[in-house]
């Protein structure tokens, strides 16, 4: 008999079903732990039905503790914890945390139960917990079908970030009852998403959440692997995930990695600072390190953590068949143990770069933390990652509000930021890199911010206008509305529900949103693999760009993209502005923020202007289309191979 039969397997982590053995295998990283105790419930969760003690010198290899218990010896046992003993804190590095009597959940749970009587309170002190504690689930599990993915989108992504619950949680969001904020309402508003056209759907964080906790939007997540109960169950998410797909919209969720929900010291201890505190956190001087203002962060440094997560990431790619990731707060992984940056190729980067499991998978970084860091750009450790560009969401913004000297640096936004993203041989950046927003969950909606529609439209038209991957916040196509509160991330209510009134009280505004994002797709020339390079000229309203003026107008040619011309011209001035156009022929007018819908954009451009010239009104931009013939076009690099258009 093979000694993993009596003594258990190290592999895989967490519990896992032995069909041919009929057997359930357990397995802990715990490194300095000294005690282990597997504790199983029934249906009664507040008394366990069985208990097993593992041996160190049988029940753990390595740093990993493990057993396996037969299937009929667990007969009506469907969930399970840890209880831990280890050491005394041992100087600066080792500051245990150890709490035996806590009832501890296992970081791998795929489902996580909360009792009747769950408390957040008693997972804090030393105090025992059972009958309080989160417990993971034993399951008998099969691996899912796989889904049919969508086309991976590139520079033709357009990324829709939502809030699962605030989504369809409102009344007025028209899935039923049974569906509001969860991820059966996001099916049932399929049809909207395809309506809108956007291609990826990006997710506020899906982890499982302390249920006790203040946070509503996702982002203190208590397992890495358990979609959060209130939205549904795993199958839920798979079934949504197909729908997506089917509908060929790709999904993303945002990967909260950098910290949890025990917070800090005085935090509640629900698994890792109980199974192994210094292992989990970063560390310094004896307390947490916070690069999340979050209260801890977590020691990417280590190799069992980085092995977590990835372990993580695989599990939400295989079988949950996500498309992506963004991860939040990204540079929390490039810090080392003692909190300093590592800018050069931190352990984690490798680790999911040089995996093969991640090649088609969409990776979206947001490239700083809340401890200072500030890696944008080619200063991210990620090359090829995409990331989020709030250079280009600050100097759009200061541009629309017409603060002084913005020309220079509104050009470099819309052009795809190359000063962050180099074009050159070195690094070869794609301009679809960078993603490019003016709202998100942080801050405030776009109506709040801009409180005016015309000011609205600019910011829109200017988003998808730019070289780059444009992300609108849900509800912004209809104006939503916080009130004026930037960070209601504690609100579970109508301030952070979507109220889909808006749509028809703001037809006309949710009317040009959708149009400019067809507009942009059925014009390859903005969203390009690459910069525009030759094929972009910069003019003034009578020849030279003025940078000390918010007045510009650009050529952009689309032979070579297969696209008809395309001529942009911007006023941020109090004034109207004639604009003679400065290059190209055949000009048809396409777009005007300054016009009432449906003449705001026009469909399907006819009328040739009667001169080569046009008057921007005040805080306008205006697009002009010149359709161009089937021709022969040499691109810049060609070496003789003619296409034909």
């Amino acid at each position: 008999m093979s000694w993993i039969a009596d003594e258990g397997c190290p592999y895989p982590l967490g519990v896992s079903w032995c069909g041919d053995e009929q057997v359930y295998n357990f397995a802990l990283y715990a490194k300095h732990a000294t005690r282990v105790r597997l504790l199983v419930f029934g249906d009664d969760l507040e008394v366990p039905r069985l208990e097993r003690v593992l041996d160190p010198y049988a029940n753990k290899s390595g740093r990993v503790w493990h057993c396996r218990i037969a299937a009929g010896e667990l007969a009506g046992c469907r969930h399970y914890g840890y209880c831990i003993d280890g050491p005394e804190p041992a100087g600066p590095f080792e500051v245990h945390a150890f709490h035996p009597e806590k009832l501890l959940l296992d970081p791998y749970a795929r489902t996580i139960v909360f009792p009747p009587r769950f408390s957040r309170a008693a997972a804090i002190g030393d105090a025992p917990n059972i009958g309080q504690a989160p417990l993971g689930v034993i399951e008998v599990t099969e691996p899912p079908r796989s889904s049919p993915r969508p086309p991976m989108h590139e520079a033709d992504a357009i990324i829709y970030e939502l809030h699962v619950r605030g989504f369809t949680q409102h009344a007025s969001s028209g899935v039923s009852e049974r569906a509001r904020g969860r991820f059966a309402g996001i099916v049932e508003k399929i049809p909207y998403l395809r309506e809108l056209g956007v291609t990826i759907v990006e997710l506020m964080p899906v982890f499982q959440g302390d249920p006790q906790g203040a946070d509503v939007w996702g982002y203190m997540p208590l397992s890495f692997f358990a979609p959060d109960h209130r939205y549904g169950s795993a199958d839920d998410f798979r079934t949504m995930v197909a729908a997506l797909h089917a509908a060929g919209i790709e999904v993303v969720i945002d990967a909260v990695y950098n910290h949890t929900a025990e917070a800090g010291r005085g935090g509640p201890v629900y698994h890792f600072k109980g199974i192994d505190n210094s292992t989990y956190y970063l560390m310094r001087d004896g307390e947490y390190s916070d690069f999340a203002g979050c209260g801890n962060s977590v020691n990417a440094n280590n190799r069992y953590v980085r092995k977590m997560i990835l372990d993580s990431m695989r599990y939400w790619v295989r079988e949950m068949h996500v498309d992506g990731f963004r991860f939040d707060l990204a540079s929390v992984f490039a810090r080392a143990p003692d909190g300093s940056l590592s800018f050069e190729d931190p352990p984690i980067f490798g680790d999911i770069t040089s995996d093969p499991a991640f090649d088609r998978v969409r990776l979206i970084a947001e490239p700083w933390d809340a401890g200072g860091a500030y890696e944008l750009g080619r200063a991210f450790p990620g090359t090829t990652w995409l990331q989020w560009n709030a250079r280009f969401r600050d100097d759009v913004r200061r541009f629309v509000r017409g603060e002084p000297a913005m020309t220079g640096a509104l050009m470099q936004r819309l052009y795809g930021s190359d000063d962050l993203f180099p074009d050159d041989v070195i690094d070869a950046y794609h301009a679809y890199q960078s993603v490019n927003f003016v709202t998100s969950h942080d801050g405030l909606t776009l109506w709040d911010l801009a409180l005016h529609e015309r000011a609205a439209k600019n910011l829109i038209a200017l988003t998808l206008l730019a070289n780059g991957t444009p992300m609108l916040r849900a509800g912004d196509e209809f104006l939503q509305t916080q009130g004026g509160q930037d960070n209601p991330y504690d609100q579970d209510n109508e301030t952070t529900w979507l109220d889909w009134r808006r749509r028809d009280e703001h037809a006309g505004f949710w009317r040009f949103v959708q149009q400019m994002i067809a507009f942009r797709t059925r014009h390859p020339s903005l969203a390009r693999s690459r910069f525009w390079r030759s094929d972009v000229g910069w003019y003034g309203p009578r020849g030279v760009v003025d940078l000390a003026t918010p007045l510009l107008a650009i050529h952009l040619r689309g032979a070579s993209q297969h696209d008809d011309d395309l001529y942009v011209l911007i006023n941020e001035t109090n004034e109207p502005v004639p604009f003679v156009v400065q290059t190209g022929s055949g000009w048809r007018l396409a777009i005007d923020t300054s016009q009432p819908t449906p003449d705001d954009i026009v469909l399907a451009p006819a009328r040739e202007l009667a001169r080569p010239s046009y008057a921007v009104e005040a805080h306008s931009v205006v697009v002009l289309v010149s359709p161009q013939p089937v021709q022969s076009y040499i691109g810049p690099n060609a070496t003789g191979a003619r296409m034909r258009l």
